[in-house]
């Protein structure tokens, strides 16, 4: 055959005697080979006596919803291009994705076998199709991110971390619904159909830049059992997890449960401070010991309505965590000598309970509205405790805090299908956070509520220009407002407006534009109006007058797709006017560590990220390089610049894969503000995947011998320079180890963790 014809066809499972008629549906997108998307094209669909017929949008997409006991005939034509089609069997959902190509002969589907385009893209999104050896090498949702080598992603899969290339935000969605990363890392591999990238969609996602949208396998009957281990041997931790999901009909049931555990007995601070009081001195502390344990447990229970129009989604979580012992033992000298030098013991505990409920309602009321609302509601119950002393110093220093908190976090998000080429679209997000905290010292002690709420109101407009440029428009405010008791209500309203231009240069060849406005108001637990004692000298306490930061960001970014290798590359500016920083201040004999709102800090940024198959996709070489400028204006200015360059290989042959990735030392400037340097990463794993067992087996660190990572600053009254140690941060050994298994049929259906609780208000030395 002299043409390449591509052929996605994903279907579950053959279908068993005496199945039911429907309904069905089958969905796609036709393009001109390799990836130009076609409009207009008839698509037919025959089954039975009955026919249905429709054309595809300006993305190329078509969908058709049909009932049917035997086979069905689908055929694709447009004026000026040769027909194809094919038979295939009815199935709850039936995706078929084809080229079509100009004076070729007809193709069945049924009698041939094309190794299809794994990366499909319309507009400002590409979706990622996995193939067979990225799924098998894959234990959850992060790790197939992982296999799968956006370029304009990094993805650690031994640490569970996901960021942009370019710095901006990334948000996580499964089908359309947000979750966090942590509901990513609990997806079943082999339950993902396909991953959406989106380069600022603000028409379907409002106030996100990059989202990542996953899409999964559906089946109306059955269930699955999966049993999950993470163990890290020399740093003893480890994450098991197991879930039931069972099927009827329209109705999903997910029950979850797992534990997390930790032992970290490397940990420690040698650390040089510069204390400018009325009689400055300086303070050096050198590790003696240190522990950090720390157990969490959770549980979930999820149950999902659907139909064709609505989907319901319930869920309820509680999650319990335990610091039972985080102590570190450090001997202290002071020059000159205003304390005695000794041995400071640093010992704190926390507890949370947090329960959660979530309610999830999607309904397209036809084929022009559509609708999307979430609310999210969050109870903790936190305690914290600890103990200062130096054993030749004054009477130890205790803190003990109890805090109630309550959280309301709603989102609807209402779109109206203009015609195929335009959408308007109103998104509306309220959050409403209380805490009431109970701060008792060895000598008094006080009650503190907090509260805060923001209020977001996004109108959006999304059209196609031509057949190649789309333009996506949002305007809109955000109302921040947030309050200390007995201190005055702060309340700012800003603007969020956003622009993004997406231009298809060619089939190949994608330029994206997008330049935005937004805010940013303090966390609780900077603007309490609470102190805590942290040493003999120091307080820590917060400023209720903190101002809201405002935030711009613009990027230029252009995206080349093949069929082996894909290419991309972005230029960026993003600002933090009137950013929140740390602040310290000398009164007397007492140094005042609190916050405040001031200057600017600027990131300037570049780069360019590539990945390329080989040896029919069984090697995969990913890697990038960046520059990276930092700089704070205002109190404490400081600059910094970073060339950054990133390395990932991966292999597969039969039921083996192998990874490997490098990420250099690098230093950041934060706005808080410091200076981290971080340790260089690097890693090795093997795996091996066979009948619903998975295994892999991976270094990390492995010829690290020291284990500091550094962090300074100079705020004048206070300096530091810190190494902070970790068994985290050393050589590393795990094991993975997943079992999954299907009963009833092989259904696909995804792994839910709970949604993040709020942040405490717990001010915490």
């Amino acid at each position: 055959m002299k043409h390449l014809l591509t052929v996605v066809l994903l279907l579950y499972s053959l279908v068993s005697l005496g199945q039911s008629a429907g309904p069905y549906e089958v969905n796609g997108t036709i393009f001109e080979s390799p990836q130009q998307p076609l409009e207009g094209v008839l698509v037919t669909l025959k089954c039975d006596s009955l026919e249905l017929k429709t054309t595809t949008d300006n993305y190329g997409n078509y969908s058709i919803k049909y009932k049917s006991a035997n086979p069905c005939v689908i055929r694709f034509s447009k004026e000026g291009y040769k027909p194809s089609g094919g038979t295939f069997q009815p199935q709850p959902l039936t995706t078929i994705s084809i080229p079509l190509e100009r004076d070729e002969k007809t193709v069945n589907l049924k009698e041939v076998t094309v190794k299809g385009s794994r990366v499909i893209t319309n507009g400002n999104k590409t979706t990622y199709l996995p193939d067979e050896n990225q799924t098998k090498a894959s234990h959850d949702g992060i790790d197939l991110l992982f296999q799968l080598g956006i370029p304009q992603l990094e993805v650690n899969p031994m640490t569970g971390s996901v960021a942009s290339a370019d710095k901006s935000d990334v948000a996580f969605y499964i089908e359309n619904r947000k979750v966090t990363l942590t509901e990513i890392g609990q997806l079943r591999a082999k339950d993902i159909k396909s991953v959406e990238y989106y380069d600022n969609a603000v028409d379907r996602f409002p106030g996100e830049q990059k989202v990542l949208n996953y899409v999964l396998y559906h089946y109306e009957a059955g269930g699955y059992v999966d049993v999950a281990t993470d163990t890290r041997l020399i740093d003893r931790s480890g994450k098991y997890n197991a879930q039931v999901s069972l099927d009827t009909k329209k109705v999903n049931f997910v029950l979850l449960g797992g534990i997390g555990m930790q032992k970290d007995d490397g940990l420690g601070n040698d650390q040089t401070e510069k204390i400018a009081l009325d009689n400055p001195f300086a303070k050096t502390s050198s590790s003696l010991s240190g522990v950090n344990k720390s157990r969490n447990y959770n549980s979930l229970f999820r149950t999902t309505y659907n139909t064709k129009r609505t989907t319901v989604v319930g869920q309820a979580a509680l999650s319990l965590s335990r610091v039972p012992r985080l102590e570190q033992l450090s001997a202290t000298e002071y020059s000159p000598a205003v304390y005695p030098n000794s041995t400071a013991d640093d010992f704190s505990k926390q507890r949370s309970s947090t329960f959660t409920a979530t309610a999830f309602l999607r309904h397209n009321f036809n084929d022009v509205y559509s609708l999307d609302w979430r609310v999210v509601y969050n109870y903790s119950d936190n305690n914290y405790h600890r103990r200062y002393s130096e054993t030749d110093a004054a009477d130890p220093i205790l803190s003990h805090t109890k805090e109630y908190l309550n959280n309301v976090d709603t989102r609807l998000n209402y779109r109206i299908k203009l015609n195929s080429a335009s959408s308007l679209g109103l998104f509306v997000w309220e959050t409403y956070t209380k805490s009431k905290d109970r701060y008792l010292y060895a000598e008094n002690g006080m009650m503190q509520n907090l509260e805060s709420n923001e209020f977001q109101l996004y109108p959006t407009y999304q059209t196609m220009i031509g057949s190649s440029l789309s333009l996506n428009m949002q305007a809109g405010f955000d109302v921040s407002s947030y309050k200390a008791k007995d201190c005055k209500r702060q309340t700012k309203v800003w603007p969020r407006p956003v622009v993004t231009v997406n231009w298809r240069m060619s089939s190949h060849n994608t330029l994206m534009f997008d330049a935005r406005m937004g805010s940013s108001y303090p966390t609780m637990n900077t603007f309490t109006a609470a102190q805590q004692r942290v040493n003999f000298y120091e307080v820590l306490q917060g400023n209720p007058a903190l101002g809201t930061t405002r935030i711009v960001d613009a990027v230029i970014a252009h995206s080349l797709t093949e069929s082996h290798f894909q290419l991309s590359s972005y230029v960026g500016y993003s600002q933090l006017i009137n950013v929140m920083k740390n602040d310290y201040q000398a009164h007397g004999q007492t140094l005042i560590h609190s916050y405040i709102t001031d200057g600017n800090y600027r990131g300037v940024d570049a780069g360019i990220n590539a990945a390329l198959f080989l040896f029919d996709r069984s090697l995969q070489l990913k890697g990038g390089a960046g520059y990276h400028h930092q700089s704070l204006t205002g109190d404490y200015a400081a600059h910094n610049n970073i060339v950054s360059y990133n390395l990932d290989m991966m292999y597969y042959r039969g039921k083996f894969n192998a990874y490997a990735f490098f990420r250099p030392t690098q230093k950041y400037l934060f706005s808080s503000p410091e200076f981290v340097r971080t340790c260089p990463s690097y890693g090795m794993a093997a795996g091996w995947s066979d009948n619903g067992w998975k295994s892999e087996l991976g270094v990390r660190n492995i010829f690290t011998k020291s284990k500091p990572y550094y962090e300074f600053f100079d705020f004048n009254s206070y300096a530091y320079d810190k190494q902070a140690y970790s068994d985290r941060f050393g050589p590393q050994v795990y094991l993975k180890l997943s079992y999954s298994f299907d009963f009833g049929r092989k259904i696909k259906h995804e792994n839910i963790e709970q949604d993040a609780a709020p942040q405490s208000g717990i001010l915490h030395p």
